[in-house]
């Protein structure tokens, strides 16, 4: 993990509750249940091969069978919607100020990851 220890530690102490996961998208959740199939099908293929064949299904696929997986997304959002609204209210001040120093603190360490990956790569053209 790249957040620094202070601030998981935080996190830890303050006991903050597991926020909910944004639903799946109707494409991801196409691509999750037709990838046994195609794997089925074909045993000896690549990962990237298996995308490729789940996209042109896709693309192939009847639009009824797409808004009924884009209808389930959306009763899936108003789930969501009303879980994590529930999880904001729940949250005191001070959870909510340790949350976003943590996630200000993971950007800043990814911004540190890309400027060392640069200047590494800037170092070999040297």
């Amino acid at each position: 993990m790249s957040f620094r220890v202070d601030s998981r530690e935080a996190l830890k102490q303050l006991k903050i509750p597991e926020k909910p996961k944004k639903p799946l998208t109707p494409y991801v959740k196409f691509v999750i249940e037709s990838r046994s199939d195609i794997i089925k099908q074909n045993p000896n293929i690549k990962p990237t091969e298996i995308i490729k064949k789940c996209a042109e299904h896709w693309r192939t696929v009847s639009s009824e069978l797409k808004e009924k997986y884009a209808n389930a997304y959306k009763s899936e959002c108003e789930v969501y919607n009303k879980k994590i609204l529930n999880f904001n209210a729940s949250l005191t001040t001070e959870q909510r100020e340790a949350i976003k120093s943590a996630a200000d603190e993971k950007k800043e360490d990814k911004k540190k990851r890309k400027l060392r990956k640069v200047s590494k790569w800037f170092l070999l053209l040297l």
